[in-house]
C-alpha cells in the first residue's frame, strides 16, 4: 500500500511526553466523507486523542459550486441544493453543524491535519479544505495525510480503521502544494474550465491532481453524444439491466472505467436518473415506473430515444438534452459556448 511520504509513525499516547499530548489535543482533523471521518475518529481514539474531527459530506458532484466568499453561506447554499436534489433536509442541519464546528475548532487549533485519498472527490474536497483554511488565515497550521490506496478508485473509505491508526504523521503542507490546490479550487469554481486546462498542463502538477483533473474533464458532455462518462456508465447499465433502479445503479457503480478516478456515489446517479427522465423535453432518455417503498425500488428502462442514444444514433447536444453544472461551469443546450469533450477524457473545447 503506497502513501505519499515515509514519515515516522505517530506513537501511542502512552509513550509520548506532555508536550506531544498537548499538541494532539490542539489538533483539528478535517476529512472528506462520513465513512472516512468515522474511521479517523476511531484511529484517534486508539491513540488516546479526543481531537475534533470534521467530516465533510459534500463530494461536489452535483449542482452549482459557487466561489468561496463567506464559508457559512457557501456551505449552507450547497447543502440546500443537495437537500432539494436528494429530498433530504438533514443535509442542511448537518452542514451548519459541521461548518460552525470547523470554524470554532480551527481558530483554537495550533495544527490542522487534512486527510485525502486519490479520487476526484477526495482531491476536490482537499482543494476546498485548503481554500477555506487559507482564507481564515490558517495556512501555516496545515499538514497533509495524502494517502493513496491501491486499486482503480484509491479513496479513503477503502481503508480500514487499523490502517488509519498506523498512518504516518502528517507532512507540513508546502507553499507549492498550497498554491496548486488553491489554483485547483479557483479553477473548479470558475464559470469556464479554461483555468483548469491551463493548470493540467503545468509540469509541477502532482500525479494525483492530474488524474483528478482528467476525471473531472471526463464528466463533461461528449461532442458526439452529449454524454459525460457518468451518463455513459448509467445508460449502459440500464440497457443491460432494466428493472429495479437499484440494480442499474449498482451496475453503474461497479463500472469504474480506469484510469479515471471518479468515485461517483449512488445519490449522484439517482440525480442523473431524474435529469434523464425529463430531458430532452420532447423525448426523454428513460422512463421511471411508479415509486415503490424507496426511490431505488422504481423500475427504470430506456425509451426508444435512449436506445438510439446508447447506440450512438442520437445526440443530447443537438436535441436539447444537456443541462448540468461542473463546479462553477454551467453547460446547457443552446448556450454558447458549451464546453465539451472532443478527443478524449482530458481534452475540452468550446462547442
Amino acid at each position: 500500500m503506497a502513501y505519499a511520504a515515509p514519515h515516522r509513525p505517530l506513537p501511542s499516547l502512552g509513550w509520548i511526553g506532555r508536550r506531544q499530548r498537548t499538541r494532539l489535543r490542539k489538533t483539528l482533523h478535517i476529512v472528506p466523507g462520513l465513512t472516512a471521518g468515522g474511521r479517523v475518529r476511531a484511529a484517534m481514539k486508539t491513540r488516546g486523542s479526543n481531537a475534533p474531527v470534521v467530516a465533510l459530506f459534500d463530494p461536489f458532484e452535483a449542482g452549482h459550486v459557487p466561489t468561496l466568499d463567506d464559508p457559512v453561506a457557501f456551505v449552507l447554499a450547497r447543502a440546500e441544493g443537495m437537500a432539494r436534489s436528494y429530498d433530504d433536509d438533514s443535509f442542511i442541519t448537518r452542514a451548519e453543524e459541521d461548518i460552525r464546528l470547523l470554524l470554532k475548532s480551527g481558530e483554537a487549533a495550533t495544527r490542522i491535519e487534512l486527510w485525502a485519498g486519490g479520487t476526484l472527490q477526495d482531491q476536490l474536497a482537499l482543494a476546498f479544505m485548503i481554500a477555506l483554511t487559507a482564507q481564515q488565515g490558517w495556512a501555516e497550521k496545515l499538514a497533509l495525510h495524502q494517502m493513496l490506496p491501491p486499486g482503480d478508485l484509491p479513496g479513503l473509505p477503502l481503508l480500514s480503521k487499523e490502517v488509519y491508526a498506523a498512518t504516518p504523521e502528517a507532512a507540513p503542507l508546502s507553499p507549492r502544494l498550497l498554491r496548486l490546490y488553491q489554483a485547483l479550487w479557483n479553477g473548479f469554481t470558475a464559470p469556464s474550465p479554461e483555468q483548469l486546462l491551463t493548470l493540467r498542463r503545468s509540469p509541477a502538477l502532482p500525479s494525483v491532481m492530474a488524474a483528478a483533473l482528467d476525471s473531472h474533464f471526463a464528466r463533461f458532455p461528449h461532442a458526439a453524444t452529449g454524454l459525460g462518462t457518468r451518463e455513459e456508465r448509467l445508460i449502459a447499465a440500464i440497457a443491460t439491466h432494466p428493472g429495479p433502479l437499484s440494480r442499474a445503479i449498482a451496475q453503474a457503480l461497479g463500472d469504474t472505467r480506469p484510469p479515471l478516478v471518479d468515485a461517483c456515489g449512488d445519490l449522484t446517479f439517482l440525480e442523473i436518473v431524474h435529469r434523464l427522465a425529463r430531458l430532452p423535453e420532447k423525448a426523454p432518455v428513460l422512463t421511471l415506473g411508479e415509486s415503490g417503498k424507496t426511490p431505488m425500488s422504481q423500475k427504470v428502462q430506456l425509451t426508444p430515444y435512449g436506445e438510439a442514444l446508447a447506440a450512438g444514433g442520437a445526440s443530447l447536444l443537438a436535441d436539447g438534452g444537456v443541462d448540468d453544472w461542473f463546479g462553477g461551469t454551467h453547460v446547457r443546450s443552446g448556450d454558447a459556448p458549451m464546453w465539451v469533450r472532443t478527443g478524449g477524457a482530458g481534452l475540452l473545447a468550446p462547442f
